[in-house]
């Protein structure tokens, strides 16, 4: 029996999914990396002749905590890019760098039947989940979820107290309270 072809997600979609965070971030990332990785490689291999596919999976692996990280700011928009597009140009600009820093990666033939962008089947999806993570979250209610997840992807606390619409040294504080918090609820893991 053939698996029915997938409804591509929206980009609102995408971008509201790994803003979100836990497991529905994940399920964003697991669709980006399954539906448009042949875009990506094609992009890759378009601008900088051949490369190596396992090359370009270690490039997208750095590259996406900082498409994350821009794509979580508050004031983030596409404007004229799809975020295909914007992630395929973070990408290849990695890529580049990744080149001058690296020896050149051994050549392999680009096959389009074997790296098409598109194909998704969300049957594939490993069920691995974070849900005692996001119970925990849960529990330590907002700010304290916002602050620590927005910290553990590298913001800066005036960036918080910006998104948050607070005074910076009220993040300080309350950084360390939601931490306090966080290791009373993890105690008896």
């Amino acid at each position: 029996m053939a698996k029915p072809t997938p409804t591509p997600w929206p980009d609102t979609l995408l971008i509201r999914e790994i803003r979100a965070g836990g497991r529905r971030r994940e399920r964003a990332w697991s669709y980006i990396y399954k539906a448009w990785f042949g875009a990506f490689l094609g992009a890759v291999r378009q601008t900088n002749g051949k490369a190596a596919e396992e090359d370009v999976i270690a490039v997208l692996g750095k590259v996406c905590m900082s498409v994350e990280k821009q794509v979580c700011k508050p004031d983030f928009a596409l404007r004229e890019a799809t975020l295909c597009t914007y992630i395929a140009a973070a990408v290849i600009n990695a890529y580049k760098r990744w080149m001058g820093k690296n020896t050149p990666p051994p050549t392999v033939e680009f096959d389009p039947q074997t790296h098409q962008a598109g194909h998704y089947d969300p049957m594939d999806d490993d069920d691995v989940t974070n849900e005692v993570l996001d119970q925990i979250l849960a529990q330590l209610g907002e700010p304290c979820r916002t602050i620590l997840l927005m910290k553990a992807q590298g913001y800066k606390n005036r960036e918080i107290a910006q998104a948050l619409g607070m005074a910076e040294q009220t993040i300080k504080n309350k950084k360390g309270d939601c931490e306090d918090n966080l290791k009373n609820l993890t105690k008896d893991l």
